[in-house]
């Protein structure tokens, strides 16, 4: 049984990437889901390094949103504590 040079050059690809990655033998394994660059240090794949990504980005936005809020209610909730603050 002779296999064609397609399937076997996918073959060989897939073979350096891994088993896992595989889909089905006769097709390219996914590239979203393959160890890319400084992610296969990491030893995790694209989508999950996106995933955490996203995730430190949103929190850097949210942890950015309440400083600059604190920054500039500040002055208004002193004086407010100050009318507020009854004399004994």
């Amino acid at each position: 049984m002779a296999i064609s040079q397609t399937v076997m050059h996918k073959l060989q690809f897939a073979r350096g990437i891994g088993q896992r990655e595989m889909l089905r033998a006769n097709t390219l394994p996914s590239i979203t889901r393959a160890k890319v660059g400084c992610f296969a240090r990491l030893r995790i794949y694209e989508e999950n390094a996106r995933f955490v990504l996203i995730c430190m980005i949103l929190v850097l936005y949210l942890a950015f949103g309440a400083a600059l809020f604190h920054w500039l209610e500040w002055q208004n909730e002193v004086d407010e504590r100050k009318a507020v603050r009854v004399p004994q």
